[in-house]
């Protein structure tokens, strides 16, 4: 899964719309998340931070909203690695 998800990425970046990317880039974070034991690394925090730039780029109020939680989260699970 990880293999498709890299594969994917750079597509999703170069063509992706904001809420399609932002999408994509939250199912990685969930799935990062659980491999790694919910320690955040440094790709999930990149992660995160490109999930936040897309959601704020897309139309909708619901992805900006969710974005905040979620970008928290990894924050803090990347923290407790210190």
């Amino acid at each position: 899964m990880k293999d498709l998800v890299e594969g994917v990425c750079p597509v999703m970046l170069a063509h992706g719309t904001p809420l399609r990317r932002a999408r994509l880039f939250n199912s990685t974070i969930q799935m990062q998340l659980h491999s790694e034991s919910h320690q955040a690394s440094e790709e999930t925090v990149a992660h995160a931070r490109v999930y936040a730039q897309s959601a704020l780029e897309s139309e909708g109020d619901a992805e900006p909203a969710s974005t905040r939680c979620v970008v928290s989260m990894v924050r803090r699970f990347h923290d407790a690695l210190g």
